[in-house]
């Protein structure tokens, strides 16, 4: 009788044993990387789902935002300078010749720079590339139908994009972003599965667009890309060597200036085939070279030309066969900002990239990453296309934030507290959030092993 009671009284004392391992604790949170991943891919799909996709990227950073308001409010404050442009757009609008039109463009661009500040500095630089990845991925799903009619046309590719520059862009991001994944042992093993097999759509994509934009986009990623992601197999002096030994060159090769820009020149109408105004850009330039003359400081307000009732901008619109009545620019970013907001709008655009550009490469040259290089590969890219095309600055341009993204990561990101021993693999198999911080005992008794521990206590408690 004895023996029989203390045999139940060891079973009833496992008991609470195995409960505590049972109530450990599997808690599924609300992750400020994931929101802002989720913001980043709304942004990118806008091309898919419209203004939907503004909405949801507006939506869920402000949702991050409330989250973890006094960390956010710490990264706004440290990336204030980059608010300048924005300032200054708000500005603007004291002078615009629509100051309505202005406030509303300004107040979107200043969204658009906070939003990109907070998304990139509550996300890990490698999530950030593989969100970007997977929303190009998919959009450039979307020509897969048309491709065998290009093929047996030989016409360029347009897959219902608007244009083949369209598809030129979407093959050459995809390549880029694919080949970073790719490379990135930090990833995600079917991301890198993924990412090996769109290396070969993404180069189908863009020599079916038949764009000499695209084509001249790969091959300078090609020249920046590569270089900067083998960084990482040299010691620091000799990454501060072979920096210097490139900057020496680029000051060597500035003494054939002339002959270089005769070669690009050539290199533009015979291979590429473009006509010597760039398609008609030349007149627009000097159209805006007119503009500016009028008000050379300030400029006319942000986004103030490009609207309808304005004379000259109905007079373009009709020269360049603008139906719509929207939807055009000057096709040069820098022009363009000088316009709206003068020589003083331009010499911040212009500083501002020099100090994004200088921040993001000596970051890579310190501190080496894959998704770095990739961002300042994209940044170089973004920085030649800027001359004849714009939107390096404009509201809610995923352009913007990927610009914004090479400094941004330029300084240590620590999103949210989280447990050290998590790899990025492990973490997604778990569901736990980038803030997850396990309690002590939880420490001691990790997520993997819950099972396996109560099953022991159930069995104590039979024996």
């Amino acid at each position: 009788m004895r023996d029989g009671f203390a045999r139940e009284a060891r079973t009833l004392s496992h008991a609470p044993r195995a409960m505590t391992h049972l109530a450990v604790r599997r808690r599924f949170e609300v992750s400020p990387e994931l929101l802002a991943c989720i913001a980043l891919f709304s942004l990118t799909s806008v091309p898919l789902i419209g203004q939907l996709g503004v909405l949801l990227f507006i939506a869920m950073t402000g949702v991050m935002a409330a989250y973890r308001p006094a960390f956010n409010v710490r990264q706004l404050v440290l990336f204030s300078p980059l608010l300048l442009l924005p300032l200054l757009a708000i500005l603007s609008t004291i002078w615009s010749d629509a100051p309505e039109t202005s406030m509303r463009a300004a107040l979107e661009m200043t969204l658009t720079v906070i939003a990109g500040i907070l998304v990139c500095r509550n996300a890990r630089a490698e999530w950030m590339i593989l969100t970007l990845f997977t929303a190009i991925l998919i959009y450039a799903l979307k020509t897969i139908p048309y491709i065998p009619s290009a093929l047996a046309t030989k016409q360029a590719l347009v897959a219902g994009m608007g244009s083949k520059n369209q598809v030129g862009l979407v093959g050459y991001m995809l390549f880029i972003l694919s080949a970073a994944v790719l490379i990135d042992r930090r990833q995600l093993a079917p991301g890198r599965i993924i990412a090996m097999a769109s290396i070969p759509f993404a180069l189908l994509l863009a020599w079916l667009s038949q764009s000499g934009g695209t084509t001249s986009s790969i091959a300078l990623s090609m020249i920046v890309f590569p270089p900067l992601a083998v960084l990482g197999a040299f010691k620091l002096p000799v990454r501060i060597g072979l920096i210097a030994f490139t900057l020496l060159l680029v000051i060597i090769s500035s003494f054939f200036l002339k002959e270089i820009t005769e070669a690009v020149t050539d290199f533009r109408v015979n291979v590429l085939n473009k006509d010597a105004t760039l398609t008609g850009r030349t007149y627009l330039w000097e159209f805006a070279a007119r503009l500016s003359a009028e008000r050379p400081y300030l400029g006319h307000g942000f986004g103030a030309f490009w609207r309808q009732g304005n004379v000259d901008a109905e007079g373009l619109w009709r020269w360049g066969g603008i139906a719509n009545r929207s939807g055009f620019n000057f096709h040069n970013a820098f022009v363009e900002m000088r316009v709206d907001l003068g020589l003083v709008g331009m010499y911040l655009l212009i500083a501002t990239c020099v100090a994004v550009a200088v921040l993001a490469i000596i970051r890579q040259i310190v501190r080496p990453s894959i998704p770095l290089a990739c961002l300042v590969a994209l940044m170089a890219v973004n920085y030649v296309r800027s001359y004849v095309e714009d939107g390096l600055f404009a509201p809610f341009s995923l352009t913007t934030v990927i610009w914004f993204a090479a400094v941004l990561y330029a300084f240590p990101v620590s999103p949210a507290p989280r447990t050290a021993s998590r790899s990025m693999r492990d973490r997604l198999r778990l569901g736990l959030g980038a803030d997850h911080r396990p309690s002590p005992r939880a420490r001691e008794t990790p997520v993997w092993s819950l099972r396996g521990r109560a099953k022991l206590s159930h069995l104590r408690g039979q024996h």
